[in-house]
C-alpha cells in the first residue's frame, strides 16, 4: 500500500471489501473510520463477566456533551460470502481493537463452521480464530435497514460504539445518517465521573413493558438486562 506495510490476509480482505463499496457508491461511501473520540470525556473499561468492556464518564459530562462520531463497516447479512467476510473483517481490525464472541455461543455453530470453511485458506487462519471472529461480528454488529445502502439487509460492524453497554435508561443517545450509516453518540442527561455511559440497543424498548422487554433483550441480544429500570432502582 502507500504506506509501506505488508497487510496481512484479512486487512487485504477489509481494504477490498472497502474499495468495492467505493466502486458502487463513489464519494458517498462509508469510510469506516473514527472521525472523533472524545478520549478525555470517556475511559473504556472491563466490567468482567458476561458483561465485557463498556465506557465510563472521566469528568463530570453535560447535556449535549459530543462523545462519538464513527462510520460503520458495512456488510450484506443477504450475501452468501457474509460470514466470511464479517469474521475477516474482524481479524483485519484485531490490532486496533479486540472484539469479543458472544459467551453463550456454543462451539459447535454451523455459522462457526461456515466460516472456518471459507477462511481456511487464509493465510495465517484458523479454523478455531474464524469461528470465534464471526461470532465476535455477531455479538457486536448491528443489524438495520438503510434504504439508500445497496445491501438488502445491512449489518454495520463499529470499533467503537460497539464497546457501549446497553441500559433501559441510558445516559446516552445514538443518532445515526441512514445514507451512510455514521453514527454520533452524545449525552442526553448530566453524567456524573463514575458512572457508566450506555445507549439502547433499539427503539423498540422504550415503551414495552418490563416483562416483555426482558424476553427481547434476552431473544434479540442474548444477555438479561440489569439496569435501574428493569432491576426496580
Amino acid at each position: 500500500g502507500a504506506s509501506g506495510r505488508e497487510l496481512t490476509a484479512p486487512q487485504l480482505a477489509v481494504e477490498l471489501h472497502r474499495a468495492t463499496r467505493e466502486i458502487v457508491l463513489g464519494s458517498s461511501a462509508a469510510s469506516a473510520s473514527v472521525g472523533h473520540s472524545d478520549g478525555e470525556a470517556m475511559t473504556l473499561r472491563d466490567c468482567g463477566g458476561n458483561k465485557g468492556r463498556g465506557f465510563f464518564a472521566a469528568k463530570k459530562l453535560k447535556l449535549g456533551h459530543l462523545l462519538l462520531v464513527e462510520e460503520p463497516f458495512i456488510f450484506d447479512a443477504n450475501d452468501d460470502d457474509f460470514v466470511a467476510i464479517a469474521a475477516a473483517h474482524v481479524l483485519g481490525i484485531v490490532k486496533e481493537v479486540e472484539l469479543r464472541p458472544d459467551p453463550n455461543d456454543a462451539e459447535e455453530h454451523e455459522d462457526g463452521d461456515v466460516a472456518g470453511q471459507w477462511l481456511r485458506g487464509m493465510k495465517g487462519v484458523s479454523w478455531e480464530q474464524a469461528a470465534k471472529a464471526f461470532s465476535a461480528a455477531k455479538n457486536n454488529g448491528f443489524q438495520t435497514t438503510m434504504p439508500a445502502a445497496p445491501e438488502e439487509e445491512p449489518m454495520l460492524l463499529f470499533r467503537k460504539l460497539c464497546m457501549f453497554n446497553h441500559s433501559c435508561i441510558p445516559n446516552c443517545s445514538v443518532y445515526r445518517d441512514n445514507c451512510t450509516g455514521t453514527a454520533r453518540v452524545l449525552v442526553i442527561r448530566p453524567v456524573d465521573p463514575g458512572t457508566e455511559l450506555t445507549i439502547h440497543y433499539s427503539d423498540e424498548l422504550i415503551l414495552l413493558p418490563t416483562q416483555l422487554r426482558h424476553r427481547f433483550i434476552q431473544g434479540r441480544f442474548g444477555f438479561e438486562c440489569r439496569c435501574g429500570r428493569c432491576s426496580g432502582n
